[in-house]
């Protein structure tokens, strides 16, 4: 498994790329939030695996969490791709599939089950406790996108002390 080099502290202001996967840009919300109360300053947004990639690759993320069971799991193939591109990125399956979790883990991934993108905690703290991150509590540094419900509404433990 690859650590990006700020590993032990938290994530530096002056550059801190995450790069987040998913169809739904319900869920990019989400995810984006909880990057953010992780200390990550730019968070980018991917719909799809392809684009997933080249994000990474462009902006050498550090961290780039996806489901592995998208695009009927295509995902399992992106992840040598995202390995050989961004080798120091840390890589984190937020996964909706058991069978497919297990084989990612078998890879060395760190997982996380995706029951509910209503339910963030664990992802949160899995990032936080594998590298070594400090919580970064800026409720109105979370992002509003196409709803008029605050995303910290929805979700308190986004706001809310790990």
């Amino acid at each position: 498994m690859s650590v990006s080099a700020t590993q032990g502290g938290s994530v530096s202001r002056a550059r801190a790329t995450a790069v987040v996967c998913d169809t739904s840009s319900f869920n990019l919300r989400f995810l984006r939030a909880a990057m953010t109360k992780l200390g990550y300053t730019d968070v980018i947004e991917a719909h799809d695996l392809e684009e997933m990639v080249h994000k990474a690759t462009v902006a050498q993320a550090e961290l780039v969490v996806f489901d592995p069971a998208m695009q009927d799991g295509a995902g399992i193939d992106a992840i040598n791709d995202l390995k050989a591109a961004v080798p120091n990125a840390f890589l984190v399956a937020f996964c909706s599939d058991d069978a497919l979790a297990r084989s990612v883990q078998w890879q060395g991934l760190v997982t996380v089950p995706k029951r509910s993108i209503l339910q963030l905690d664990a992802l949160i703290a899995a990032i936080r406790s594998e590298l070594g991150h400090e919580a970064v509590v800026e409720p109105e540094a979370i992002p509003m996108a196409d709803m008029a419900i605050p995303v910290w509404d929805e979700v308190p433990s986004l706001v809310d002390a790990i």
